[in-house]
């Protein structure tokens, strides 16, 4: 370029060759210039940059949360307790521990074979590694051990008692052997401790972002739009010309096309100013205006940048800062709350066609009731639109003043379209906290709004955070921007409160409102009853969520009398923190107390109750609020808490309502774990992955061909191990595998048709363990009624009642996919009766000889019988309380040991499954005489029965005492996208099962009926043969399952007949029976094989056992006989009665040895009665009877009771009848009222059948007979 050219020098004379002089001049001048026009540029230019912390104050206090709380534990974290997964603990009542014991198999380092110890249960693991050592003569180094399972990764803590070791429990519960191996600390592998460098990590607002990709393409585009914009203003502005105009007006518009079509009042109005300017050669005087409107424009969309920034969650910004102004006080504040809907931008094409007119209805709302009329905007006609956006511009004032405003209320936007004549349809909506971070909403608002279903649960923050992402129709609300105000919560009320005592009637009902539990089951009568009582209630006689919840208002100056209940109800019970946490409180002070009830609990006893608490965050204010904090500390602390929640977390990003709010808390976890772990559950999410995968394809394809795909892609999940590295199973970070047994895969035979996994773990004295990976079904609720039953099952045990309850993990690792562990040496009740075929279902003889061939001795046999007895009842309870549904014999499952459990809930709550319209689960719960005939052993034993109803109602009554708890777990499961427990409806479900306004006889006579019901229930046996039959036919016969031998001096190891005599038509045949320790010779008839064989028959299935001689196929000849004899005995001992203690009785002591003595016939008949007397009233409960024969037959009894002296004869009262029963149980509750005293009456109990005289007793009322189970003897004669 010719240096003359340049503007700077037009209209100067110069010489045609210019002086050394005039060139250093222009010299100077041209970098003047230069340095003027990148001035010039650099002014109009605007630059993106990166915010690690995000673009606004919310994501920002995230982040700054989470590096602190990092920071902060990474210097006082003990390293080595991270590094290994503890034992949970699972405390039980003292009594349970005092007589248990259990053998170790301890392994030791440098010991080739392991040492057997037998150990209280009552000791510490520090006891026994003492003992180990002292034995191995090194006592002085058993500070150096730590002692693991060798079936997981799981350690004991050294100062702990063994048997409030869960783990520990389980191997009692089973009656194994307990395999440990005692580790060197310095030998313990620390891989997924976090180091130094993961304790400075700070934690970037971009590893929240889910969307990096998209977001960096919104980045470049903007930034790129926003460069045309500067080189369209320097050109202008160098021009001296309007033409540059129109190319500055058209970046601006692409500027706010970027961002979603969003402009500003300001934006605007530049704008227009600057498009007055003719593109033609500007004056100096119209050019200083051109540059005016430039500047305007400039800030105008810098601005309006902030506000785009300020509003939607992006990892970057502008360069410039807008400081809020200070801020007073929101109680000097005297204006109504207002606000403006400035305009709606992306409206969808559809609806601009379909509908005349929009409106918007905005509701101020807390805790989901609304505290004024919602206001309405209407008329927003659609003609009014230009590029899919328009202008509104409507004031909108709500009557109520904001100081009085909760600091907790939220607005909700709703976009209505309305067609002619026709109702307004719902087209989209957005909800928006009123104050966020103590500071009442001000300026320009942008919210993206929803155009999915509502949710039907109150309002929060957690919901509004999903409308701040730069998606969808946006919707502009400006508030004014006169002043900035605080809010200052109140203090509780300091002046004291007189303790008044309430009356007796007065106590009485507060007692009966509170017995409702739930909130939402009180009537306004009953609320503000309990409030205007809520300086007398206290723990002792209510729940502080029920009185809380009273409360008619919660505004600012309600509050000191709310935060005084709160400051003196301390502590907080657990069920009342649950409730606290559910979306029917919202009051930030509340909550917090709620959490610090969990925060003083231990790692084992908050594990239990996560599914809860992370449901809980969607009602949260702060995303770093206690809550949060509490979680991630926590996790911090605690490998099994932090791989659950994490779990926990990734399933609940299936809820898009919540899916950002959670995002950022799972984010926040993930960086919080460290490298190590966070690789590791990474791992784990690959592994769930190919399962599921795997599960789907198989599922997936038609029912003929699923083996074929089976066998094609199980290689696949062998491969993952292929690089050597183990993994931890999501289920429990304590089971580290290394590989999987891909001759034990399974395909079940179910129409979800999910997956068997056998897993080899890394310790190699470790046994495999195996899990279930299913799809196409949602374990939402198959993790809660887990979840609840081990709750049940941990109130239980605590109060000293075991119930011998299993019970599995299952974890729901997305949208209708997840994964179930597998219970050892289980099978179902179908499997049980199909080894019968179509009539095993029918039969009730079936539990009892599967056990027989299971439990070869008598000793093993009758605790099989017990374990079914109380896993039985159990069960009951828990599925009575649930509703649990669907109870065919494919869904009960019963171990080898006895135990009974049940599988697969996806109906819960009393949602039975029907045929048309008859419901196939017609009985409260599943006990079938089946179940009856084994627990009493056909009869003979028939005081089991009564221990079982005794069992069951016992832990019927200690679940009921606990019953707010039970329904605090639930309260906060109803918006956990569960398809059965989803409102009130299912908590008023449980809670009139429950029957918390019961006494206990009331109860206990309640649930026996209820077993009654169901044992008289023959639809069941239906239910299971119809099951039977659509399964049979694709079901393989199941095959015996190996049996542990029993080494006894009586086993039998073989039987022969040598040789036989024959005196007369008398044939005696000798049998040399050879047992470990010799052999013995017996003398036996054919008969007597004869007989032996049929009592087999009772205790074993007849398939099962060798066909024994009969008349039509065998010679008359003795030997003959003989030879089929001993056929018939090698197959006997070869087979199915192999060391079994009954068969060995049987021909050792011969047939009548077995059979069961008839001794009851001598024994006194006996009733058993509870008797109390409280305010004037006497009640009588009727319990059981026991050797109770009419005219030697079995009685249709029923008892009469009178309380003499009857005069006139008005206190008769009698049972109902149970008929053909010679011990039968009633627990019947009879009442005489207006009994002004106890002293000289007598209880006139006399037991009939069929209007006949049986027997009876007379009891005298006293002190003596009061408030206790009691048997009396009954008399032959009337009395």
């Amino acid at each position: 370029m010719d240096p003359w050219q340049d503007p700077v020098f037009q209209g100067w004379n110069v010489l045609a060759f210019p002086s050394q002089e005039d060139l250093d001049l222009y010299t100077a001048l041209s970098e003047s210039t230069a340095d003027q026009r990148n001035q010039e540029q650099d002014t109009w230019s605007i630059t993106l940059i990166d915010s690690a912390q995000g673009s606004n104050s919310r994501t920002a206090s995230l982040c700054v949360s989470t590096s602190q709380l990092l920071s902060e534990h990474g210097l006082s974290r003990d390293r080595f307790s991270w590094s290994v997964v503890w034992a949970r603990a699972a405390p039980v009542h003292e009594s349970l521990l005092e007589s248990a014991e259990l053998l170790f198999n301890v392994s030791v380092p440098g010991l080739q074979v392991e040492l057997p110890y037998r150990t209280r249960l009552n000791s510490t693991a520090q006891e026994l590694m003492e003992a180990v050592l002292v034995t191995l003569d090194h006592p002085s180094v058993s500070g150096q051990y730590l002692m693991k399972l060798c079936d997981s990764e799981e350690y004991l803590r050294s100062d702990e008692i063994l048997g409030l070791c869960e783990c520990i429990q389980v191997y009692q519960k089973f009656a194994l052997d307990v395999p440990v191996r005692m580790v060197l600390k310095d030998c313990i592998d620390p891989a997924l401790t976090p180091d130094e460098e993961d304790d400075r990590q700070v934690f970037h607002f971009n590893q929240v972002l889910d969307s990096a990709s998209a977001v960096s393409i919104m980045r470049s585009d903007l930034q790129e739009k926003l460069s045309s914009y500067s080189q369209a203003v320097n050109q202008l502005l160098r021009s001296q010309c309007g033409v540059g105009v129109e190319k500055v007006v058209e970046c601006v518009h692409a500027v706010c096309e970027q961002l979603c079509g969003v402009s500003t009042v300001d934006v605007d109005e530049a704008v227009v100013r600057l498009q007055r300017f003719a593109p033609v050669t500007l004056t100096p005087g119209e050019m200083c205006e051109c540059e005016t409107a430039v500047v305007m424009l400039h800030h105008a969309l810098l601005k309006l940048l902030h506000m785009f920034f300020t509003n939607f969650d992006l990892d970057f910004r502008g360069q410039e800062d807008h400081p809020d102004p200070p801020a007073a006080d929101v109680k000097h504040s005297t204006c109504m709350l207002q606000l403006t809907l400035t305009g709606l931008y992306r409206l969808l094409p559809g609806w601009i066609n379909s509908y005349d007119h929009l409106s918007v209805s905005c509701s101020l709302t807390y805790c989901g009731r609304n505290l004024t009329e919602p206001v309405v905007s209407e008329n927003i006609s659609t003609s009014l639109q230009l590029g899919y956006r328009i202008q509104c511009n409507r004031l909108l004032v709500f009557p109520v003043p904001v100081h009085e405003l909760p600091y907790e209320s939220m607005l909700s936007f709703h976009l209505l379209g309305s067609k002619q004549a026709k109702s307004p349809e719902l087209l989209s909506w957005a909800v928006l906290p009123l104050f966020n971070n103590r500071t009442l909403v001000h300026g320009t608002v942008l919210l993206s709004m929803c155009t999915q279903v509502p949710p039907v649960c109150p309002p929060s923050p957690a919901l509004s955070d999903g409308h701040r992402q730069p998606t969808g129709v946006i919707l502009q609300i400006d508030f004014p921007e006169s002043g900035l105000w605080r809010y200052e919560r109140a203090a509780a009320r300091p002046d004291p409160v007189l303790q008044s005592v309430l009356c007796e009637e007065l106590q009485k009902r507060v007692t009966e409102v509170c017995q409702k539990h739930c909130l939402s089951l009180l009537t306004d009568n009953e609320k503000a009853f309990l409030w205007s009582k809520r300086d007398v209630c206290s723990r002792t006689n209510s729940y502080l969520h029920l009185v809380l919840g009273s409360a008619p208002r919660w505004k600012p100056q309600n509050l000191p009398d709310i935060y005084s209940v709160l400051e003196r109800w301390s502590p907080v019970r657990v069920e009342e923190a649950l409730f606290l946490l559910s979306d029917e409180f919202h009051d930030q002070c509340v909550r917090s107390v709620a959490v610090l009830c969990f925060q003083q609990m231990c790692d084992s006893e908050l594990e239990e109750f996560l599914p809860q608490l992370v449901q809980a965050l969607k009602m949260e204010w702060e995303i770093d609020g206690p809550l949060v904090k509490l979680l991630l500390s926590r996790s911090l602390h605690c490998i099994r808490i932090a791989q659950q929640l994490y779990w926990l977390l990734v399933d609940a990003l299936d809820d898009w309502l919540y899916r950002s709010w959670m995002r950022k808390v799972l984010s926040a976890l993930k960086h919080c774990c460290g490298r190590a772990l966070r690789h590791q559950l990474q791992r784990q999410s690959t592994l769930v992955d190919l399962l599921t995968q795997v599960a789907e394809k198989i599922r997936s394809s038609d029912k003929n061909k699923r083996k074929d795909v089976f066998s094609r892609e199980r290689w696949q999940i062998e491969s993952f191990f292929a690089d050597g590295q183990p993994c931890r199973l999501p289920l429990d970070p304590a089971v580290e595998v290394k590989g999987v047994n891909i001759e034990s895969f399974k395909v079940f035979n179910s129409n979800a048709a999910p997956i068997e996994v056998s897993f080899i773990p890394t310790d190699p004295l470790g046994q495999n363990y195996s899990l279930i990976c299913k799809t196409g079904d949602n374990l939402r609720q198959d993790m809660l009624v887990l979840q609840m039953v081990r709750l049940l099952d941990r109130m239980w045990t605590h109060d000293g009642l075991d119930m011998r309850m299993v019970t599995y993990r299952c974890i729901s690792t997305g949208r209708d996919q997840g994964l179930v562990e597998v219970v050892r040496d289980a099978v179902t009740l179908a499997q049980i009766h199909q080894e019968w075929g179509l009539s095993g279902a029918l039969r009730e003889d079936t539990l009892e000889k599967w056990f027989h061939m299971r439990n070869k001795t008598r000793e093993d046999y009758e605790k099989a019988v017990m374990n079914f007895l109380h896993s039985c009842a159990g069960w009951c309870v828990a599925t009575f309380i649930l509703g649990i549904c669907d109870r065919h014999n494919d869904n009960i499952m019963i171990t080898h040991s006895g135990h009974m459990f049940h599988i697969d809930f996806g109906k819960i709550m009393g949602n039975a499954q029907k045929f048309g319209s008859i419901k196939r689960d017609r009985t409260p719960f599943v006990f079938s005489p089946e179940m009856q005939r084994f627990i009493t052993g056909g009869g003979e034993n028939p005081q089991r029965f009564h221990r079982f109803v005794e069992l069951c109602c016992d832990a019927y009554n200690r679940l009921r005492r606990r019953s707010a708890l039970v329904l605090g777990v639930l309260q906060l499961m109803l918006t956990a996208g569960m398809p059965e427990l989803k409102d009130v409806q299912d908590l008023k479900y449980v809670h009139n099962k429950l029957r918390p306004h019961d006494s206990e006889l009331e109860a206990t006579s309640y649930f026996t009926k209820k077993i009654k019901e169901s044992m008289e229930s023959f639809p069941v046996k239906l239910n299971f043969l119809f099951h039977n039959m659509v399964q049979i036919s694709s079901t393989k016969r199941p095959e015996a399952p190996a049996t542990r031998e029993i080494s006894s001096n009586s086993n039998i190891q073989e039987a022969v007949i040598q040789k036989y005599t024959v005196n007369g038509k008398d044939v005696t045949y000798e049998l040399k029976v050879t047992i470990e320790d010799g052999f013995l010779v017996l003398q036996k008839s054919f008969a007597q094989f004869e007989m032996l064989h049929k009592l087999l028959q009772k205790h074993f299935i007849e398939s099962t056992l060798p066909k024994f001689p009969s008349w039509y196929n065998m010679s008359f000849t003795a030997g003959r006989k003989m030879s089929l004899l001993n056929k018939y005995l090698k197959e006997l001992f070869e087979g199915p009665c192999k060391g079994n203690e009954y068969v060995c009785s049987l021909f050792l002591d011969g047939p009548d040895a077995a059979v069961k003595a008839e001794t009851d016939a001598h024994l006194r008949p006996q009733i058993q009665l509870y008797l109390s007397y409280k305010d004037y009233k006497l009640s009588v409960m009727i319990k059981h009877l026991k050797n109770i024969l009419s005219n030697g037959s079995c009685p249709d009894a029923y008892v009469v009771t009178r309380l003499r002296p009857d005069p006139q004869d008005k206190t008769k009262r009698k049972t109902k009848v149970v008929r053909s029963n010679d011990n039968p149980t009633f627990n019947e509750l009879i009442e005489y009222r207006n009994v002004p005293n106890l002293h000289g009456h007598v209880l006139e109990v006399t037991v009939k059948s069929r209007k006949t005289f049986v027997a009876a007793t007379n009891v005298v009322l006293g002190d003596r007979v009061l408030d206790q189970e009691k048997w009396f003897p009954l008399g032959f004669s009337a009395v």
